[in-house]
């Protein structure tokens, strides 16, 4: 490897600096347009698949639905396994788990739709980065040249689809994780969220709340009872179904933006740390590749040699004949 191939490589590795522009475009495109866009998109979506009515949406939910029920007998069975050693199998039929688990799932699922349709605005964006950085940098007096902005690693589609999944795996199986480990908190915070959102708008949470708060009293009791025979996980899911039937669409939707607050945020905080990993690897590979197709050419100031009995420098056409 020559020096200057070195010393290329020494500077690559160094911690490039990043200008105010920079960091005002990623705040600015990740940080705000990215929350309050997925945020904003998710909450109807979600409400859509979770209570609209109609075939297409019937059939997206169901599809949905059985897709995670194939999943979660098979998990949920090497779970009890693997966890035998240490507890009781539990005593709710594996079909009722099996249900409960993917409805819940579901519901998590739909809640992490809105995050999808935002990667085209942040591409575009990041598509015009390089002029709306340097604009950004002139505004706030940063000198940062416009070329070393260029020179960044570029943050492209496939790195923000990376991303997006990555986020996606992460933030979906905490959340679901959680969501059955402390179910009762998941749905506390939700429903008391959800109360307070209806009240903005000087809605009640229920369309009937004398019969709700029995329909409450009733779940709850239930609940604690942990009566898990035929007739009682049926008048638990009868309550359920009753109460949810009497919820009003803001008390609904109040209770999508609760998940929706904290699912968006973690999820596009792990987008941008994610996709920017992701582009910054992309680009060290494409360095890496041009330095060893650098290293194997001929040096460009390199000095041709002749040999007479030793190996000595030529310096000019006439030495060269007098040497030969």
């Amino acid at each position: 490897m020559t020096q200057q191939t070195a010393h290329n490589l020494e500077a690559s590795e160094q911690k490039r600096d990043v200008s105010k522009g920079e960091k005002a475009f990623d705040f600015t495109v990740y940080g705000l347009m990215n929350w309050v866009g997925t945020f904003v998109i998710t909450v109807p979506i979600a409400y859509w698949m979770m209570h609209g009515k109609g075939s297409l949406v019937t059939s997206i939910r169901s599809g949905v639905n059985k897709g995670f029920e194939s999943i979660m007998e098979p998990t949920l069975k090497a779970a009890d396994w693997v966890l035998s050693p240490i507890r009781k199998a539990p005593k709710t039929p594996m079909k009722e788990r099996v249900k409960w688990w993917s409805e819940q799932n579901t519901v998590t699922f739909a809640t992490f739709q809105g995050g999808n349709f935002m990667l085209l605005p942040i591409w575009l964006a990041e598509r015009g980065k390089v002029p709306l950085v340097d604009g950004a940098n002139k505004a706030l007096g940063d000198e940062t040249d416009r070329a070393a902005i260029a020179e960044a690693p570029k943050t492209d589609i496939v790195s923000l689809i990376k991303g997006r999944l990555s986020a996606f795996a992460l933030v979906f199986t905490t959340f679901t994780t959680l969501s059955h480990i402390v179910p009762q908190t998941f749905r506390s915070f939700s429903e008391e969220f959800g109360e307070k959102a209806a009240g903005w708008f000087k809605k009640s949470a229920y369309t009937n709340m004398d019969d709700a708060k029995q329909l409450l009293i009733q779940r709850n009791t239930l609940e604690k009872l942990g009566d898990v025979s035929e007739e009682g996980l049926k008048a638990l899911k009868s309550a359920n179904t009753k109460l949810e039937a009497l919820e009003t669409r803001a008390f609904r939707l109040g209770k999508i933006a609760s998940w929706d607050i904290v699912a968006t945020t973690a999820a596009v905080a792990l987008l941008y740390t994610t996709s920017k990993f992701f582009a910054q690897e992309k680009d060290k590979k494409s360095h890496d590749k041009d330095v060893k197709r650098k290293a194997k050419q001929p040096a460009p100031d390199a000095v041709p040699t002749t040999r007479v009995g030793v190996e000595r420098s030529v310096e000019s056409p006439e030495q060269a004949m007098q040497l030969g």
